[in-house]
């Protein structure tokens, strides 16, 4: 599994004194409660023609951070464009756009983005690590761990970034070390799903097998269903498995997981 990274769906306030009949529209543009609201709101402020420059690149950040929520990641990254042509040496409008483009899959425009932000905040976690994975997902495992260490160097407790180096020295093969990330990840934040599973991968690996055995039903006790459906579509994508992807961990789940690691495959690619 590639843990998630870091969210930063931040909304901005809008800087001016809206008129009377605006205060509620401005209002529903800015709460984080319901992002359909969130993107009629602010198209309405956006549309009245009332704002402009870096209040109407708010409306924009905050109807691309609603699209993003609702899973329309194209409508987002056109939304954070607007944002940037209006405010453009605003970072966090980079990073936004930068996560959009990651949800699209678009990891090179990402990374451009990423940097643009750490150029404007060298401080921020969240670019350095979002950054860091798509360096990995680009096969940049190098490039990868050095911004993983820097997240590391900013905060040294951040249990998300040893997780994500321990996952991305895993795939390096430099076992070792990911599982003393892994550990050091579990340490931070005892019973995570996303560590659990990664040190159940490297351990595996080291072919320590009935450990790894039971740190995947961890994984999946922690997780609930969806890891155990995770696990399901791996496993038969394998050949190991010939169940229903239903979330429930039983018996054939149990013995197509033990059949996998036996014959040395990496459960989840």
């Amino acid at each position: 599994m590639r843990p998630a990274a870091l969210p930063a769906a931040t909304l901005t306030a809008l800087l001016i004194l809206a008129p009377p009949a605006s205060a509620g529209i401005v209002e529903d543009c800015l709460q984080d409660r319901d992002p359909g609201l969130n993107v009629s709101a602010c198209t309405a402020v956006i549309d009245s023609g009332q704002w402009q420059g870096k209040e109407l690149a708010a409306a924009y950040n905050n109807r691309g951070i609603a699209h993003g929520i609702l899973g329309d990641s194209k409508r987002a990254v056109e939304d954070f464009g607007q944002a940037l042509g209006l405010d453009p040496d605003n970072a966090h409008y980079f990073l936004q756009r930068g996560l959009a483009y990651r949800d699209l899959g678009k990891n090179r425009r990402a990374l451009k983005d990423f940097s643009r932000t750490l150029r404007l905040d060298p401080d921020s976690v969240v670019a350095y690590i979002n950054r860091g994975l798509a360096f990995r997902d680009l096969d940049n495992p190098n490039r990868a761990v050095k911004d993983f260490d820097q997240v590391l160097r900013l905060d040294p407790d951040n249990a998300p970034a040893y997780n994500n180096r321990a996952w991305t020295l895993y795939y390096w093969r430099r076992y070792a070390e990911a599982l003393g990330d892994a550990e050091r990840a579990l340490a931070l934040s005892p019973g995570n799903p996303a560590a659990l599973d990664t040190r159940a991968h490297v351990l595996a690996a080291l072919g320590r097998t009935g450990e790894a055995v039971a740190e995947f039903e961890r994984a999946m006790q922690a997780g609930g269903g969806t890891f155990v459906r995770m696990y399901q579509q791996a496993l038969a994508k394998h050949g190991h498995y010939r169940g229903a992807v239903d979330g429930v961990y039983g018996a054939p789940v149990r013995a197509a997981l033990a059949a996998c690691l036996e014959a040395g495959c990496r459960v989840v690619e």
